[in-house]
Order: structure tokens, then sequence, then C-alpha cells
């Protein structure tokens, strides 16, 4: 995910990278000259990639997950935009981001602490963007999580993002906001997912 965003941006310029964990898409970005001439353009706690990203580490302001994750930290990032993956989202707006199938796949990680910290900058956005459907064709938007851990609770995300679209959340009553899912859903789920 992460590298599908930094590729998308790469024509922008002045931008700042906060994350929990850099990886190889943040290469890209250094090539294009899209990021900020700031000795702190970006902050991470981690890098996860290549032995070119490692390379290019110099670059990169590591801190500690007490400071990246921090709420005090996110919320004075002016116009923060928290992206976030997630494995499902149900038709409420409730994230999952750890079990799929049953099986816990991933802790909760910084999800709750950056989608918290966007909402509470101005101009901030809490976004989850995930696949719309698994690769062995299950919709990942479905009607409602199973019992068991939440990830995010239905109130917090701001826009939901898959390849079909956006649903921005914000302001909808439940009817709207399973509307507004249901319309970024796979389109061969869509159907069912409305009945």
């Amino acid at each position: 995910l992460q590298s599908a965003v930094l590729r998308a941006v790469a024509d922008r310029r002045g931008l700042r990278i906060h994350s929990g964990m850099v990886s190889d898409g943040l290469l890209g970005l250094q090539r294009s000259g899209a990021l900020a001439d700031a000795p702190d353009a970006v902050v991470a706690g981690v890098a996860l990639g290549s032995q070119a990203l490692y390379a290019a580490c110099d670059q990169v302001n590591f801190r500690e997950v007490g400071h990246t994750h921090a709420a005090a930290t996110l919320r004075n990032i002016d116009g923060l935009h928290a992206i976030n993956s997630a494995l499902s989202v149900d038709l409420l707006g409730q994230v999952n981001g750890e079990y799929l199938a049953g099986k816990q796949l991933s802790g909760v990680g910084g999800l709750p602490d950056f989608i918290a910290g966007a909402r509470q900058t101005a101009a901030g956005r809490g976004i989850i963007a995930l696949p719309a459907s698994t690769p062995k064709g299950e919709c990942r938007i479905v009607p409602m999580l199973p019992a068991g851990p939440v990830s995010l609770a239905r109130v917090d995300a701001d826009c939901i993002v898959t390849e079909h679209g956006v649903a921005d959340l914000r302001h909808l009553d439940v009817h709207q906001r399973a509307a507004a899912l249901i319309a970024i859903a796979a389109p061969e789920h869509r159907e069912g997912l409305a009945t």
C-alpha cells in the first residue's frame, strides 16, 4: 500500500512523510524530488526493504515508536493524512486490520494512533485503503465484522478507499455509510451487500 501511494504522489513537491515504517516506495519520492528540502522531511521508526533503501536511509530521521506514534506528535503535524491498510471493513465503517478467515494475520500496530492523530489536526484525514477483494475473490467489504476484535470503531475512519473509489464517511448516517461502502465494493459483490 505504501509504495502504491508514494508512486501516486511522486509529481507533488514539498511532501513530508511521518510513518512507523518506510519501504522501497520512498526511493521513488527521493528520485522525483517530491520530498521537502528539510532534515525532518522523512520521520520513521523503521525501514524495511531493499539494500537500495537502506543505502538511502541517511535521509531518514529515525525516531522511537514513543515519538512516531505519540498523540502529541501526530496532532501537531498540520494537515496529516494518515493512510493505513485494512483486511476488511463492514457496512457501518468498522475496520478489521488483524484477522482474515478467522486467523490473526497481524497486530493493530499504529492504525488507531495514526487515524486518531490525523483526525485531530486541521484539515487532516484518517484514510483506510484496501483492495475490494481478496486474491480468492472474496469481498473485503462485508455486511458486519465477525465477533472478535475491531481494530477501528465505525466513527474513526474518515474515508475508505478501494480501487473502485472513495467512500467519504464523515457526516453520513448508517444508511448513507452502507450505500457509500457498497459503491466501492467489487462490482460482483454489490448486489449481495445491498440485500
